[in-house]
């Protein structure tokens, strides 16, 4: 497992939870995997953004909209090694939404794109 630091995209949530605001966690998993020098990430194209693949076991779902004041996301990061091929994802409807497709990307060149978009 990666362990990278934690980013509060919500200035004051953990405040928020701390005084009791009702709060929701997810956890995702995510695979980082890598080939000479590139990872296989997802991208969508209408948002030029780039993320990790990741899922979850069968009959799992976190499609239902969270009924809470808050909700926070917790990532976990796994390398992987990918042998025997390639599928083509299973993609949730809101992936689908961002036509999330499979691509091979520089570290570098996906952080960039992530920060301009």
């Amino acid at each position: 497992m990666i362990r990278l630091p934690t980013t509060e995209h919500a200035p004051g949530l953990a405040q928020r939870l701390s005084d009791g605001a009702s709060g929701v966690t997810r956890t995702a998993v995510k695979a980082v995997i890598r080939r000479e020098g590139h990872l296989w990430l997802l991208h969508s194209p209408p948002w030029a953004c780039y993320k990790f693949p990741g899922g979850v076991e069968s009959g799992e779902s976190h499609a239902q909209e969270p009924d809470a004041e808050v909700y926070r996301m917790d990532s976990l990061y796994f390398a992987c090694e990918v042998t025997g091929g390639q599928h083509a994802p299973q993609l949730e409807a809101y992936e689908a939404e961002l036509d999330l497709s499979p691509y091979w990307a520089t570290p570098d060149g996906a952080v960039q794109a992530n920060e301009a978009a």
